[in-house]
């Protein structure tokens, strides 16, 4: 039974799991959540909360047996957040040691607590709060122990969160009482996934940190060294960059902070263009080109432009504003090191209106890769149906406008034998439909059948075989 993932953990650890309701399969019902509770709470007040109403409910168990309040079963981040802000006014080592859970992102390392950088930001901790330090106040295995269980638990040479939703509430409750020190010192990936400025409106994801007025000046100086460490997700791929509110004062900002072709590339020479036309902001790129124009066809470690990383991410919007610009400005013919044009990239990923976007700009369908890969062999790799579809309805009078079905990559495959050999059925089906021959033989001597046998898949196989009693197929 999925109770005994539980019991066989013993039952004072069975809030590290964290499967109670995520996972089909290891989904408890009601009766097995009761059946846990009963470990913790008594049948009064079990009687009197409802198993059902949170994901965590056996977390919730747990810490009722530390704090015995029957909020927790109603308002539970009411509860915890309680719990810690009465830590920072009465066990002052407690409340650091979980600030400096949050500071390292719910991964503390042991040998951390040794170094220097552990004594600073205690030292910023103290004071932001207003913290007295007339003795040491770094956290020794008293202080964790004391948290272990409610708060933290120990794994390997870390200490985390004893629940992701835990850590959720720890890093909210944390971060409004320390809000300068975290926008400051938390990774990057903190900053990303979970702070958003609050003038920006209510977000509809429950562990958010919604960064006051007074502190917004410290977020765009955090952004500010992000730039300069050509941190360029940082900076744009985070919350607040996907409300437009926020997209037009960044570009003030840009204004005021950073000289016209001042932005740092990475070490894989990437730039901000490339990025945001990978996230596919329009304004964003059309910014970057106005007002640094001298990164519009730089290339990656790779080859690839910013036009390519649009394409490769299907953002039509964006492909169109780079279609306008004549090729001095932007050059949308460039290929990668791989010898992959844009649209090699927008088939590959399934991108089809991009396809279609790009052979309406007179991109060659049947172009190939240094590998002979066509656009139509790496949509039927990667199984993309109507991508496939689309390049096979192209019935154009040139020549050059209709896709080539028969041209083979290095290894004599032809996209029906990928197609196969990847188990894609619906896009074998319609390879066969127009016309491929299912007894064509790749290097290795074998037909598209052998291929799919090859990889496992029964119903490619199945298909085939079928199609081998008529005897318009047998050779």
């Amino acid at each position: 039974r999925k109770i005994d993932c539980w019991v066989n953990f013993g039952v004072t650890q069975a809030y590290y799991l964290k499967c109670c309701s995520c996972s089909k399969e290891f989904k408890l019902s009601d009766k097995e959540l009761k059946e846990i509770a009963l470990s913790y709470i008594d049948k009064e007040t079990l009687s009197e909360v409802d198993p059902t109403l949170f994901d965590f409910f056996p977390l919730l168990c747990s810490l009722f047996c530390h704090k015995k309040d029957k909020r927790l079963f109603t308002h539970p981040t009411e509860v915890i957040e309680e719990a810690i802000t009465d830590l920072k006014n009465n066990s002052h080592t407690s409340f650091i040691a979980l600030a400096l859970l949050v500071l390292y992102n719910n991964d503390l390392k042991k040998e951390v607590l040794r170094m220097k950088a552990v004594d600073n930001l205690i030292e910023e901790i103290c004071q932001e709060c207003d913290i007295e330090q007339a003795y040491n106040k770094k956290p020794d295995q008293v202080t964790f122990n004391r948290l272990m269980g409610e708060y933290i638990c120990e794994t390997g040479d870390s200490y985390t969160a004893v629940h992701d939703k835990m850590f959720d509430i720890i890093a909210i409750s944390v971060s409004q009482l320390i809000m300068g020190v975290v926008i400051k010192n938390v990774p990057s990936e903190f900053i990303r996934n979970r702070m958003q400025l609050k003038c920006l409106g209510e977000s509809d994801m429950h562990n958010i940190i919604l960064i006051a007025a007074v502190h917004e000046e410290s977020y765009l100086s955090r952004i500010e060294i992000e730039i300069k460490n050509a941190n360029y997700q940082a900076v744009f791929d985070n919350l607040n960059t996907k409300r437009e509110e926020y997209r037009n004062r960044l570009q003030k900002f840009f204004d005021e902070k950073i000289k016209p072709g001042n932005f740092p590339v990475t070490s894989d020479n990437i730039s901000p263009l490339h990025i945001v036309a990978s996230l596919g902001y329009v304004d964003l790129v059309q910014y970057m080109i106005e007002k640094h124009y001298h990164q519009n066809n730089l290339v990656d470690a790779d080859g690839k432009t910013p036009f390519m990383y649009a394409c490769e991410n299907g953002h039509v919007n964006v492909v169109e504003y780079f279609a306008k610009f004549s090729p001095k400005i932007v050059n949308v013919n460039k290929r990668t090191k791989n010898g992959e044009s844009s649209i090699h990239l927008a088939a590959f990923n399934g991108h089809t209106q991009v396809v279609e976007q790009l052979i309406n700009l007179g991109f060659d369908v049947n172009d190939k890769t240094n590998e002979n890969k066509t656009p139509l062999y790496l949509a039927c790799k990667e199984g993309h149906y109507n991508t496939v579809k689309l390049l096979l309805d192209l019935n154009g009078d040139d020549k050059d406008s209709r896709v080539d079905t028969g041209i083979k990559d290095e290894d004599e495959l032809t996209p029906l034998h990928i197609a196969c050999h990847k188990g894609h059925t619906e896009i074998v089906e319609l390879l066969i439909a127009n016309s491929m021959d299912i007894n064509d033989t790749a290097n290795d001597n074998l037909p598209p059948l052998c291929q799919a046998c090859h990889g496992g898949h029964y119903n490619t196989v199945k298909l085939l075989l079928e199609l081998y009693e008529h005897d318009e197929y047998i050779r």
